[in-house]
């Protein structure tokens, strides 16, 4: 059996079957049951992959092999039995399958059994693999276990803590990949070697222990395990490894965002390069004729039909010379490094689409379901005149049918709005040596020239913003100029560059300032630092790790102080001046044992972590910050970089003020609400205390009047006697009547502190219904969460906007808003999910059951994205399962009217599957593909006879 293409629930494959083929039922998204005869010998790789309506499956004691990912990625698939038969079974079988929990055995199989979700060998062995639905968080694996199937692991995250064999003398490729829950593994002395990606994405493995036999450890075994902390023997080959793979994190946002925005189901790219060759030959051949045929009858339209004739070349084409890296992963998906010089060229300004994208966006078919990240940045080197013409033709084409097909393959551009050099633009084009910025560029992307040919750069005046590693390991690039505009430098944009790293090798000045009075980098070595007069911001990262600072004095030219700008600086104490600060930004001060904390009443943001006592010598103290001013100052608001709304950063999301358990304020009326004193802002959580206006003139002392501290039981209170300030000791006198009463309401404290891991999904919407059918599923989820899809206007009239820009007013085309949002305990929203992708369920409304309907978003740029999705049923009603990588504007957009979609939604075909040899419909079609024939060959000759006279 090659492929099965009916459209019914339940199927019985005929009874003189024997093997069922590689990807039989790939993807069939109303499949629900299947009958798999006694004659059926074979089951072969990807079978059933992706059926994600399948419920359940008997495998009979006929089947002898079950290949890869046979049922791998069925949502639904909840029961499954395997028959006696069965000798070999292949890698990932059922991975991707989260309610499948056990399988059902003979109680005496002879060469399978499955306990606790794990299916293994008889004789146990090998493991094959541990279900994804198996509830278990613990799994100490049977001492008898040999060996263990690549995949074995894939996806289980409720998996906690692995113990393993000490038989096992190999953790094979892909053995845990995924494992997002993952906390710990106890590695043996018998193993010996661990594998390619072996714990890629085991995002919440904190700490392993290899030991010392470990002899082989592939490059990518820990690729994305960013807490990760080896501990290994000093001079072994797990501690040299530790050492050459320390985790920034700038490497983590690189792996997180930047490797899979490129990543491409293999099967999809397969297919694509196939049929775009092969509608590359026809389409030449035809237009060939085409064009012979017109030139005979009227030589006058040469130029127009040459014109039309332009070669198709399909953007999403990936060919061998293309790809720099690959890795085929069970669920049929590969990472491919698109080479953009290779890429068909696209207009640098996103007002218009060449010809290319055009005719790029002919065949629904063959773009339904395809992600557009695929579609990489590409240069901006058309003329004005090309670009012109690109308008005429898109104008001349853009027919209804044209404009709905448009909607399926959206292009990106490298600048963006003729102002915004796009986020990873020229990501890795180690081709491009030098580079000429256009007029009007106001913005540099995050990644735009990250590893990429540079040699020099001279950044333009009018150029304010440089982006997150946007020169980031950029290894030729020697020189560069920033003009006095550039007001704002993201983290890590130069580093890893020669012209950064051999600026602090060399002597001289040990300050570099740069654009608009940005401190970007420090080289000294002295322990009192002041920081030059003029200097408007100390950029992020400037000071990090410099252990020999004990003391800093700012003058008050400075305004911004930028994240981690003296992270871990661990003997820094003394901080002073700061007059004229207005900004303290994210972990600013994590990791410093400042004696005091002062907060000039200039401030009006302050960051998660900026002030974060954990781990020095005064965590454990009653360690105080105080806000200077009169009366009538207004406190800081608690604020957030982008990087603390990375999914994977949770090690940036938390107070303001770390460790600190009192706070000074200027007066009792000083307002507290809103600021970064509120206990609904997770700013602080101690006690707000100020200044007693009746003591006597003996001496200053303090009173309180608030306490936040996250305690259920006020009683448990410890109220503080004394509070001390640059030395000297205030007493405390009183404590306000009202001071307790936050605890009135505990809303503000139901914000995670208990630990508690939960996602929970808030539908508040009135287009999309049914709300039980709604769920959100996010790997390795270690965080409370709250998930908010919401019906908006706003979006929906972004996308719209963008949507017509490119293709132009179309009457057929319906949009529908969505705000997504994902907000955690800290009160920092989530925007980037970077691999751990937000699976998002929900169900259509009734007038969009029969339709195709697409998801479409809104990039850091502001350009359009198709998401990936898929349609399938539930309970008899049609929903949308679509993947967000990060959460942005989003909207549904469908055609008025419905359309049939490649992916086997909409309008389907409801005839009857019997399993008989013959069936009406084939004969049907039997009957019109013969008509085809007959009509072709009549043709032929007539083209032939017309072209020879």
């Amino acid at each position: 059996m090659v492929k099965y293409t009916g459209t019914d629930k339940e199927v019985t494959i005929p009874d003189y079957i024997t093997v069922i083929g590689e990807e039989a039922f790939f993807e069939n998204k109303t499949l629900e049951r299947i009958e798999i005869p006694e004659s059926v010998e074979e089951i072969r790789h990807h079978a059933f992959y992706g059926c994600s309506n399948l419920k359940e499956a008997a495998i009979p004691d006929s089947v002898k092999r079950i290949g890869n990912a046979a049922f791998a990625e069925c949502d639904l698939l909840e029961k499954m039995s395997i028959g006696t038969g069965i000798t070999e079974m292949g890698n990932g079988v059922f991975s991707g399958c989260p309610l499948l929990a056990d399988i059902e055995l003979d109680e005496d199989h002879p060469t399978i059994c499955c306990e606790d979700g794990a299916l293994m060998s008889a004789d146990r062995t090998r493991l094959y693999e541990v279900l994804n639905g198996s509830s278990i968080s613990a799994y100490d694996m049977p001492d008898t276990i040999e060996s263990i199937a690549k995949y074995a692991f894939w996806g289980c995250d409720n998996l906690q803590f692995v113990s393993l064999s000490d038989a096992l003398t190999e953790i094979p490729a892909y053995a845990f990949s995924n494992c997002r829950g993952l906390q710990a593994v106890t590695i043996p002395y018998s193993v010996t070697q661990i594998d390619a990606k072996a714990f890629e994405n085991c995002s919440h493995l904190e700490a392993i222990e290899i030991p010392e036999t470990v002899k082989s450890i592939h490059d990518t075994a820990f690729d994305g395990c960013p807490n990760l902390q080896i501990k290994a023997s000093a001079g072994s080959v797990a501690d040299r490894f530790a050492k050459e793979h320390v985790v920034t994190a700038i490497s983590q946002a690189e792996y997180e965002e930047i490797r899979d925005a490129v990543l491409a189901q293999a099967e999809e790219a397969e297919k694509e390069r196939e049929e775009a060759k092969q509608a590359e030959e026809a389409e030449t051949e035809s237009e060939e004729s085409a064009g012979q045929e017109a030139a005979a009858e009227d030589d006058n339209t040469q130029d127009e039909n040459t014109a039309d004739a332009e070669p198709y070349v399909n953007p999403l084409e990936v060919t061998q010379a293309d790809v720099m890296g690959q890795t085929v992963i069970v669920s049929g998906q590969a990472v491919v490094f698109i080479d953009n010089t290779q890429q068909p060229v696209y207009s640098g300004e996103s007002e218009s689409v060449t010809n290319a994208t055009d005719n790029g966006a002919t065949d629904p078919d063959g773009a339904v379901g395809i992600d557009s990240s695929v579609l990489s940045h590409t240069d901006s080197s058309v003329s004005s005149e090309n670009s012109e013409n690109a308008d005429n033709v898109e104008q001349d084409q853009m027919s209804g049918a044209d404009s709905e097909r448009k909607g399926l393959s959206i292009p990106k551009y490298t600048v963006v709005d003729g102002q915004v050099i796009a986020d990873q633009a020229y990501y890795r084009q180690t081709t491009l040596d030098s580079y000429e910025f256009a007029d009007g560029i106001t913005q540099i992307g995050d990644f735009a020239f990250a590893r990429s040919g540079l040699t020099q750069v001279t950044i333009p005046e009018g150029v304010t913003t440089i982006g997150y590693g946007a020169f980031y390991h950029c290894d030729q690039l020697v020189q560069v100029d920033i003009p006095d505009t550039v007001t704002q430098i993201a983290p890590y944009a130069f580093s890893e560059t020669p012209w950064l790293n051999s600026w602090k090798n060399e002597t001289g000045e040990d300050f570099l300032i740069v654009g608009d009075g940005i401190l970007l980098a420090y080289r000294g070595s002295d322990s009192k630092i002041s920081i030059p007069d003029g200097v408007k911001k100390i950029a992020a990262g400037c000071f990090a790790e410099h252990t020999g600072i004990v003391a800093v004095s700012i003058p008050e030219s400075v305004e911004e102080i930028g994240e981690d700008a003296f992270f871990g600086c661990s003997n820094l104490y003394s901080v002073n001046g700061g007059i004229g600060l207005v900004k303290i930004a994210d972990r600013a001060f994590a990791g410093c044992p400042l004696a005091m904390i002062s907060i000039q009443e200039n401030v009006s943001q302050i960051g998660a972590r900026a002030f974060d006592l954990g781990g020095t010598v005064r965590e454990n103290g009653m360690n105080t910050v105080w806000f200077r001013g009169g009366a009538d100052t207004v406190l800081p608001q608690a604020s957030y970089e982008e990087s603390a709304t990375r999914y994977y950063r949770t090690d940036t999301r938390d107070l303001c003020f770390c460790n600190v358990s009192i706070a000074v304020i200027p007066s009792a009326d000083t307002v507290i609400e809103g600021t970064v004193l509120d206990p609904y802002v997770s700013g602080f959580r101690g006690y707000i205390c100020t200044w007693d206006e009746t003591a006597s003139e003996g001496g200053e002392s303090l009173i309180i009047l608030k306490c936040t501290l996250p305690v259920t039981d006020t009683q448990q209170i410890e109220w503080p006697e004394q509070v001390q300030m640059y030395g000297v000791t205030y007493p405390v006198t009183s404590v306000s009547e009202d001071a307790l009463s936050y605890y009135e309401t505990t809303d503000w404290m139901e914000s995670g502190d208990s630990g508690e891991e939960k996602l929970t999904l808030s539908l508040r919407s009135t287009f999309l219904n049914h709300p039980e059918l709604s769920e959100a599923q996010l790997s390795g989820n270690q965080e409370t969460i709250r998930i908010t899809v919401a019906d908006d206007q706003t979006a929906e009239q972004q996308i719209r906007e963008c949507y017509e820009a490119l293709y132009g007013e179309n009457d057929q085309v319906q949009f529908h808003g969505l705000n997504i949002t994902a907000d955690t305990a800290s009160g920092i929203p989530i925007t980037v999910l970077g691999t751990n992708a937000l699976n998002l369920t929900v169900a259509l409304p009734e007038e969009l059951q029969s339709s195709t309907v697409y998801v479409l978003c809104l990039d850091a740029n502001g350009q359009l994205e198709v998401v990936k999705s898929e349609q399938l049923t539930q309970d008899n009603i049609s929903c949308l399962r679509f993947y967000a990588n990060h959460l942005s504007p989003y909207a549904l957009m469908w055609y008025e009217g419905g359309e049939e979609g490649a992916s086997g939604s909409g309008q389907l075909d409801d005839s009857p599957d019997t399993g008989d040899l013959f069936e009406p419909k084939w004969i049907l079609c039997i009957g019109m593909a013969a008509v085809s024939v007959v009509l072709f060959l009549w043709k032929t000759p007539n083209k032939r006879k017309r072209h020879a006279t």
